[in-house]
């Protein structure tokens, strides 16, 4: 028996040793992954690293007018189509996209929308393109014209996310070029993602969040930039703090609407959630949009659906996106209802004019539609699933957070520092969802050049 005790003995010691080591590993920090200025263009091969690459910067304009024709004519056969499925009475947005409400957008779209005009207002300040890693990757350059009263002028990066495009942050540009009640002036950097609008795809699988963290890193040396700010909404968030991980001596600081997946903020948001629910969720707004836990998990469930489809089979979903406009828009368009107030749903116009207008919402889809880029952006998520991820790896550099409380997925001040060990700013805005810069643009100008002033100035504390 004294044989027996003593294995079992041991067993339990080294049972134990394994589960706490597994454990540890689960919540541990990850190292910063090193990340290669690699070749993406077509005939690419993991690891190559370009060579003599085109770093030319031409002027680019967007042009909607030339495929205007086809456009007219595939609205036009789809509205005379008589195909479209008719929605159950009374449901709103319960199901998708009402396509009763759908068919007055396509004929806005086709009778109304000024194609001209929307096109001239997206070149009112300067688009450019640049080969980087082998891919054509278009960008906003604006720089102010007035010197003002700043002591300096700084530059930030714009980065977008899904369903969005660099149109998202048109309206926000007013707030960063001469900004008022600021010490710093901006200039500012819109790119499109590779795959997104009109950047080029990459050619093989990999272009992971934090690859593309890495081209962005090189535009921004590029256009001779050592120091510089980031600010992003979604993807466009997890990609500006990948850009602080990545180059810690280049980002000065990151604003975003700050996401964590990190183990060790989940457990911390959990238990915290669950005994003292007021340390995580100070407002009854936040409280309620978590408990009760059975209809948040219900409302996660009903807003990703997309997230599997494009996950997994992207190209699939992407033929008839790229084919039908009517699709398209109602594919797109779906997102900015539920996504920018949930309770949009239950209105047959699905609240998406209560925000936007229609140039505003149709803009972001023409974008889509010249560029035929559906498909190559929806790649980003069976990327980010099967690539390696920097869920784990903490941000050191300074951040300030927004949390907007119709945003789809809310993270709390207490988990979020377990990876934003720089947390200088977490604000709990009054109004606003998801496309936070297209909805609220005044709440996150004000909010980030808040923060921007703090961190270039020491924090000095500026309120503005």
């Amino acid at each position: 028996m004294g044989f027996v005790k003593t294995v079992l003995i041991f067993l339990l010691t080294l049972g134990a040793a394994y589960v706490t080591y597994v454990v540890h590993d689960f919540l541990a920090d990850h190292p910063t992954p090193h990340i290669e200025d690699e070749f993406w263009g077509p005939g690419s091969k993991p690891g190559v690293i370009p060579e003599n690459e085109d770093a030319t910067i031409k002027p680019f304009k967007v042009d909607f007018t030339s495929s205007l024709k086809d456009l007219k004519s595939r609205l036009k056969l789809e509205l005379d189509s008589n195909r479209f499925a008719t929605p159950l009475e009374g449901v709103g947005f319960g199901y998708g996209f009402n396509t009763i409400y759908l068919k007055k957008v396509l004929t806005y779209w086709m009778e109304k929308y000024d194609f001209a005009k929307r096109e001239k207002w997206l070149n009112r300040h300067p688009h450019f393109k640049t080969k980087i890693g082998g891919l054509d990757i278009h960008f906003q350059h604006i720089k102010p014209t007035k010197t003002g009263n700043y002591k300096k002028t700084v530059p930030i990066i714009f980065i977008h996310g899904w369903p969005g495009s660099f149109v998202e942050y048109q309206k926000l540009i007013d707030y960063f070029l001469e900004p008022k009640n600021s010490e710093i002036n901006f200039e500012i950097v819109i790119p499109s993602l590779p795959g997104f609008g009109f950047s080029q795809a990459a050619s093989r699988p990999g272009m992971i969040p934090v690859r593309i963290a890495n081209i962005l890193g090189r535009l921004m040396k590029r256009l001779g930039y050592d120091k510089y700010y980031t600010l992003g909404e979604d993807w466009g968030s997890m990609i500006s703090t990948d850009m602080g991980i990545l180059y810690p001596d280049r980002v000065e600081g990151v604003h975003c609407t700050c996401y964590s997946l990190h183990p060790r903020h989940l457990l911390i948001q959990s238990i915290a959630g669950i005994f003292y629910p007021s340390s995580i969720f100070k407002t009854e707004r936040s409280k309620s949009r978590f408990y009760p836990m059975s209809k948040m998990l219900s409302s996660s469930l009903r807003e990703s659906g997309y997230i599997h489809l494009q996950a997994t089979k992207p190209d699939t979903v992407g033929v008839g996106l790229t084919q039908s406009p009517s699709g398209l828009a109602a594919y797109i368009l779906e997102k900015f209802s539920t996504w920018t107030n949930e309770s949009f749903m239950d209105q047959d116009d699905g609240g998406l004019e209560h925000k936007f207008t229609m140039d505003e919402l149709l803009d972001n889809v023409m974008v889509y539609w010249v560029s035929k880029s559906i498909t190559s952006s929806m790649r980003l998520y069976l990327e980010n699933f099967t690539g390696f991820h920097t869920m784990k790896v903490p941000v050191l550099v300074p951040v300030g957070c927004v949390w907007f409380p119709e945003d789809l997925v809310l993270f709390s001040e207490i988990g979020i520092r377990a990876k934003f060990h720089k947390l200088e700013q977490f604000t709990m805005a009054e109004e606003g969802g998801h496309f936070a810069s297209y909805e609220v643009p005044h709440i996150v100008g004000k909010e980030a050049i808040k923060f921007f002033n703090n961190v270039d100035l020491g924090y000095k504390k500026v309120e503005l």
